[in-house]
């Protein structure tokens, strides 16, 4: 039996497993490409292979135009957006290198870091306008419209590359219209402020999300044009009944994000598991500062397994109200990014996290500042990163550990080592630091190395 000859369930099912890899829809798939692949960007296949199939015959045509319309992919992700405390890339800042940047985002993107192309957009635009009733369940689009990552031409769009520009908003519209039954949104965009206001409506017009990872790879220092405001109060209406977000993350780190009224926000995040907001400014109100409005949504989102919170710069000028939030008890939550203006031991004590694992901090002042936790605040830590000036000693007492119960691989550490830099310690059972000493010591591998009991 030829192909042209097969049923057209059976050819259903195969252009279904070739245009959605089993491997995506897992939450955390194995990273599998090797150290050479991961060297550059590697083009993306869902476009490609739905252009083959679309020429093979009608039947297969037919089933790509179903797939499609169930869900609509352009892109495979090589593994889930990274939300965790273990040592990663931090975020980049308006003071960090055009490199910092390009790492940053290589690391997180790995695969298609290139943005799209004219025709491979247009490809998109055509897919989308053939269909009449566009009800997809889960959307997975790239529509980057400047190559930021790999070149930093940044453009405004009636400037340079406006078809780019025109193709990509067309997209974004017709991923606003109204769809009842989209619950996963995964978004890669080129960032303007015509972009934000297309991904307020989409947020707010799909109710049932449950699931919104949205990635704008603009540079972090885009000084030279209006920085773009994504305004996260008008993403809900008043009288709409929205679905919990179980997933949602933002990382846009030249984007300033506002949020004067987040109660409804905060409502709609109530059953979130993984939050991620790596931005370059939080406005939360005229007598809101960002470790307030953080010290909110925390304690709202009782529900948190992994959880990043990335400012790069803060409104320091902002005079504080009093701050009446209650106890945060995060009784799931496993790995905590914080990267705020000033970490102390008021946010650290405040947070109650028994099953806290990894933790990775970074703070323009030293952590250590206005005191400690108490010893054993975080019982169940594994690791931690303290990026941060001062003492290397003290910022991992500010955690609650007993410096005399502190195990050291690095033999000229002490009370009076001072290193303005991120520091990452191991935290294992006594018997087991030794033997990690011992192996560390061997292979000279004692960079600021820590095992701790």
């Amino acid at each position: 039996m030829s192909f042209s000859q097969l049923p057209g369930e059976v050819v259903a099912r195969i252009v279904d497993h070739v245009l959605h890899d089993v491997t995506v829809r897992g939450e955390a798939p194995q990273d599998k490409t090797s150290p050479q692949d991961k060297k550059g960007p590697r083009p993306d296949d869902t476009r490609d292979q739905a252009r083959v199939l679309r020429a093979v015959n009608k039947m297969c045509s037919l089933a790509v135009h179903h797939c499609q319309q169930r869900d609509f992919h352009t892109f495979q992700p090589q593994r889930s957006p990274i939300v965790r405390g273990r040592m990663t890339e931090w975020m980049p800042t308006h003071r960090t290198s055009l490199q910092e940047d390009l790492d940053y985002w290589r690391h997180h993107l790995l695969r298609g870091t290139s943005a799209p192309t004219l025709p491979q957009l247009s490809f998109d635009l055509a897919a989308l306008a053939r269909f009449s009733f566009f009800n997809p369940a889960t959307i997975r689009v790239d529509v980057r419209a400047a190559d930021y990552i790999s070149s930093y031409s940044a453009c405004r769009p009636n400037q340079v590359g406006a078809d780019r520009w025109a193709c990509a908003s067309k997209i974004l519209d017709h991923i606003a219209k109204p769809n009842s039954a989209l619950k996963k949104l995964h978004l890669r965009v080129s960032i303007c402020q015509d972009t934000c206001y297309q991904l307020e409506q989409i947020l707010r017009d799909h109710p049932n999300l449950t699931d919104v990872v949205i990635e704008a790879d603009i540079p972090a220092a885009w000084n030279y044009i209006d920085r773009p405001i994504l305004d996260l109060d008008r993403t809900q209406s008043p009288n709409v009944q929205y679905a919990s977000i179980e997933r949602f993350v933002i990382r846009a780190p030249g984007v300033t994000i506002t949020s004067s009224n987040s109660d409804r926000l905060f409502d709609r995040l109530k059953s979130c598991t993984i939050f991620c907001m790596a931005v370059h400014s939080i406005r939360a109100g005229a007598t809101v500062p960002v470790h307030h409005w953080v010290q909110r949504l925390l304690t709202n989102l009782q529900r948190l397994e992994r959880a990043e919170v990335s400012v790069g710069e803060e409104d320091r000028s902002i005079v504080a109200d009093k701050n009446d939030v209650g106890p945060c008890n995060l009784t799931h939550l496993s790995d905590l990014t914080l990267d705020l203006h000033d970490i102390n031991v008021d946010l650290l004590s405040w947070i109650n996290a028994p099953l806290l694992k990894h933790i990775r901090l970074r703070s323009q002042y030293d952590i250590s500042h206005r005191g400690r936790c108490k010893a054993g605040h975080f019982p169940q830590l594994v690791s931690a990163s303290v990026n941060c000036p001062g003492l290397i000693l003290a910022r991992f007492r500010t955690l609650g550990w007993a410096l005399q119960k502190c195990v050291s691989a690095l033999p000229d550490v002490s009370d009076s080592s001072v290193f303005d830099g991120e520091c990452h310690v191991l935290i294992m059972k006594k018997r087991r630091a030794l033997a990690m000493q011992r192996k560390l010591a061997k292979r000279q591998r004692l960079s600021h190395s820590v095992a701790v009991v």
